[in-house]
Parts: C-alpha cells; structure tokens; sequence
C-alpha cells in the first residue's frame, strides 16, 4: 500500500482539497476552509526523527503569505509525520517531543502506519465528527414514539408507509 496516496483518498472523502508536490512523491499538503497543512511519509523512525523540522520549515517558509492572510488557517495549520517504521531502534518519546512543539504547526507524528486503519486513526485530529449510532428498528420506534406529541396511528402510518395524503388527512385529525 502506498500511504501518500491512500492518505490522499482519505483526506478527499473527508472534504479536504489536496495537492501532491513537484519536488517530493512522499509529501502532500491539504486544505479545507479554515484548516490547512501537508503529510509527509518516511521510509524509517530515524529519517523521520532527523528530517521532519525541515519538511517542517520548507512549508512554513514556502506557504508564509497564505498564512498571513488568513489568521484562523495560520491558526490551524497542520504537520503531519507518518511512518511505516516501528519504534524499536528509536524512543518511543521522541514522537512525543515532536507532537509537544507548538512552533510554527500543530504536529502529528505517528509510527507503524501500514493499513488504511493505521492511517485514518493517524488522522483523526483533523478528521470531521464522525458518529455512528446503530439502533434496532424496535429501539428507533420507541424514540420516535417518545419524541413526536401524535397519535399511535399517524406515527404508523407515517412509518408504515401510507400515502402523503393519508398521513396529511391524520395530522389534521390530530389538531
């Protein structure tokens, strides 16, 4: 799996406009309406632990203008530092120190990213609110039920499928 693109296709689907470098296949940047950054890929821990202040840099010094005119992206600008490496030659603590550096971006760095999973939880800090809220068909009748001031029957039909004219003629009934 190639993790710049799939991260590409995840940031899409959640409404992020994206735009792959020139300069480098591994470094993406990402926007949306008041928040923008980029993702970069390292093959290793140690590329990421020695590379990532000048990928860090080169979009701040490359993207400066944008963010002067726009203080709430300025505000919510994102770095993100993935790997597929794992952490045993390296301390687990370094990611930490890179994510507890609030010049210039907020940052994420996250290692073992190799599935789609991976990288999805890698990105939730800036992913929109996702709820899924599964209920039994019973458990939705009996919300509804408690929810609407209507008769037991205008819910039925309305639920049960009658015509709008149906369920019109019971709602006037009810007033």
């Amino acid at each position: 799996m190639n993790i710049i693109h799939e991260t590409n296709s995840i940031l899409e689907l959640s409404g992020y406009k994206t735009k792959y470098t020139d300069a480098d296949a591994n470094l993406l940047y990402f926007e949306d309406d008041c928040l923008l950054g980029f993702v970069t890929v390292f093959l290793t821990v140690g590329e990421l632990s020695t590379q990532w202040k000048e990928k860090h840099d080169a979009f701040l010094t490359k993207n400066a203008g944008r963010l002067r005119v726009s203080p709430l992206k300025a505000w919510n600008c994102y770095s993100i530092f993935l790997t597929p490496d794992d952490t045993d030659s390296f301390p687990m603590h370094t990611f930490l120190e890179i994510e507890d550096n609030l010049q210039g971006t907020r940052k994420i760095a996250r290692y073992s990213v190799r599935t789609r999973k991976d990288i999805i939880h890698a990105l939730y800090p800036i992913m929109p609110i996702q709820n899924r809220v599964a209920l039994s068909s019973e458990k939705f009748l009996d919300r509804v039920k408690e929810r609407v001031d209507l008769k037991e029957r205008t819910i039925a039909a309305f639920l049960g499928g009658a015509s709008p004219d149906e369920i019109a003629t019971l709602l006037m009934e009810e007033e």
